[in-house]
């Protein structure tokens, strides 16, 4: 770990010290934000981060709770906030919800960074090799969501303290004739304030 000191400066404002190595449990608090994939790595990293958590470390992210949250997924728990979403591996169960939809987002579960994330149309001639590719031909669960012309506004990132959130978000802004807003794929992220 390297000991980081802050600074009141927006052109440098950290610096890190030399890296050292030492038990977690002797930090007063982790915070625990790792990227995807969601693979046995990120799964050991729980199970260590629960066990520094006994011995009195606080850890910010509980191992337990992000582990059974998965991030595509938990939006769904609040379906009257979502799109039309489909979650299968099923390529003609996608066929059948593009039909209903017209134009539909197709993206892995365990993706970030706008990597493999598609659009596809109602005729598109490519869509079966789109879905072949990304289901792996049936044996990866994805998720289909109805496509939502609203990207081009940037979406939000909303940070909840203690189940509050905080009366600003991140809006994610895709670059110009970009179709993914992520800050990976050359989306800019841009502070606003919440709205209802």
């Amino acid at each position: 770990m390297n000991p980081v000191t802050v600074h009141d400066d927006p052109q440098g404002w950290f610096t890190f010290a030399e890296a050292v190595v030492k038990p977690l449990h002797e930090l007063p608090v982790v915070l625990m934000r790792k990227d995807p994939p969601f693979d046995m790595e990120y799964i050991y990293s729980t199970y260590l981060l629960e066990m520094v958590q006994k011995r009195g470390t606080l850890v910010v992210n509980r191992p337990e709770s992000i582990r059974s949250a998965n991030e595509k997924l938990f939006a769904t728990w609040f379906p009257d906030y979502c799109p039309p979403t489909r979650v299968t591996r099923d390529m003609a169960r996608i066929r059948e919800f593009l039909v209903v939809q017209q134009h539909i987002v197709v993206k892995p579960l365990d993706g970030m960074g706008g990597s493999m994330i598609f659009q596809i149309k109602q005729g598109d001639p490519n869509s079966n090799v789109i879905l072949e590719a990304i289901t792996a031909h049936g044996t990866r669960t994805v998720m289909a969501q109805r496509f939502l012309p609203e990207y081009k506004l940037g979406d939000k990132r909303i940070l909840l303290i203690d189940g509050k959130p905080f009366p600003h978000a991140l809006a994610r802004i895709p670059a110009e004739g970009e179709g993914r807003a992520n800050l990976a794929a050359g989306g800019t992220g841009v502070g606003v304030d919440l709205t209802e």
